[in-house]
């Protein structure tokens, strides 16, 4: 069975050190703890996608109160159920159907060569951001890669038919928006959350 993820380059640039936001774990140990307990939650309960909101944030409270964390964590964690709930689906979907959406925030925006079409950001290669290497080992796979964001952007992938599967990075209040799209298409989709929002020279677990 085809993987959902893509090994990062040994090469990988050194991303920035920021603080996450606080609605996001604060350690890299904390975030990994909280995969593992979704993990088995989601292995143990067989919850099945796509499912509404309003059902996913009840799964969310349940897991915050079962690991012990705090209640402003609710939407990371339904991040990560989301993705739980996919991820069997999305590894059948040929690499050449998936879709890759990487943020233009991940840029070092004051050094950053890079042009914009109407497509998104056309990256440069110049190596001061991790895009270029997130960019060359998707492609390698055979993902379609585009650096944009926005809910309108996924409505309008979605709806050329061409993308079956989506993994995308971005920051939370994005994820929720686009959320809705997704689920009315039944669209298998991993997130992976920005550990910032403010748009700019944001930071990812890689």
């Amino acid at each position: 069975m085809q993987s959902i993820s893509f090994a990062i380059p040994k090469h990988v640039v050194q991303q920035r050190v920021r603080p996450p936001k606080k609605n996001i774990p604060q350690s890299a140990g904390e975030r990994s703890r909280i995969l593992h307990g979704i993990r088995n939650y989601v292995a143990e309960h067989n919850p099945v996608p796509p499912m509404p909101m309003d059902e996913l944030k009840v799964h969310a409270d349940r897991l915050v109160q079962m690991l012990g964390c705090d209640s402003i964590y609710r939407d990371y964690i339904g991040v990560l159920i989301s993705n739980e709930m996919w991820r069997e689906t999305l590894a059948q979907v040929p690499f050449e159907k998936r879709l890759l959406l990487l943020p233009k925030c991940l840029r070092v925006e004051a050094k950053c060569p890079a042009p914009f079409d109407e497509f998104g950001l056309l990256c440069k290669q110049c190596g001061l951001c991790t895009i270029q290497d997130l960019q060359a080992e998707a492609e390698k796979l055979g993902y379609a890669v585009l650096v944009a964001e926005g809910s309108a952007i996924v409505m309008s992938l979605i709806q050329t038919g061409k993308i079956e599967a989506i993994v995308g990075v971005s920051c939370l209040p994005v994820l929720e928006r686009a959320f809705p799209y997704m689920e009315a298409a039944a669209i298998p989709g991993v997130a992976v959350p920005l550990l910032q929002d403010d748009c700019i020279d944001t930071t990812v677990d890689l």
